[in-house]
């Protein structure tokens, strides 16, 4: 028998894979930066992290940032974690959910190939970046 807690636990359980998703997503995200590009990837990832807390429309509606931020907008992976999550929270519409799994996936994809099939390649490339941010004492 279905008590009256039922919505409430498949929000939950919602929010929950939701939320998942997310935390695994972005651990793939920041665990790529740094493998490829060492502490420059650390600080890339925190400037990934700063973006997305402007540019996501979690802390404000998009329309209110400023252009820069509206332009980017559909550019970052937190903007369809956030929308997975109201669609948990506020009753879930699937074909949004879709798209933004979908979307979510293409970062996976992304954050792999650049892991695994380019990562020697842009070690290379990115070598003399790498030497001049340890020169410069700014990250070590």
């Amino acid at each position: 028998m279905k008590g009256e807690g039922s919505a409430l636990d498949r929000t939950a359980r919602h929010l929950s894979i939701a939320i998942d998703v997310t935390g695994k997503l972005l651990m793939l995200m920041v665990y790529t930066l740094v493998s490829v590009f060492g502490n420059v990837g650390k600080a890339l990832a925190i400037v990934l992290l700063v973006l997305q807390l402007a540019g996501s429309g979690g802390t404000f509606p998009i329309q209110v940032t400023p252009p820069f931020f509206q332009a980017i907008h559909p550019l970052l992976p937190f903007t369809y974690a956030i929308s997975m999550m109201r669609e948990a929270v506020g009753g879930i519409l699937w074909d949004i959910v879709g798209k933004d799994l979908l979307m979510m996936g293409v970062y996976v994809a992304a954050g792999l190939l650049i892991g695994l099939a380019l990562k020697k390649h842009i070690n290379r490339v990115a070598e003399p970046l790498i030497q001049k941010a340890k020169e410069s004492k700014l990250i070590h």
